[in-house]
């Protein structure tokens, strides 16, 4: 079975753009399946929709 896969790259200098991007690429209805950055980028888990980790709380318990 042969499928049709297609890859889009993007490279951005300012962090702000990369959130707008995302939010921009989202809202198409495109899945977006990695952001790779050399720092963190805060409140990038909001615009991928990722939910929230359950980590924090489980090492604070045990």
């Amino acid at each position: 079975m042969e499928r049709d896969t297609h890859f889009v790259t993007g490279v951005f200098e300012d962090e702000d753009v990369l959130l707008q991007a995302i939010k921009q690429v989202r809202s198409s209805g495109i899945k977006i399946h990695e952001v790779y950055s050399p720092y963190p980028v805060h409140g990038i888990d909001d615009y991928l929709g990722y939910k929230r980790s359950k980590l924090p709380i489980a090492a604070f318990l045990f």
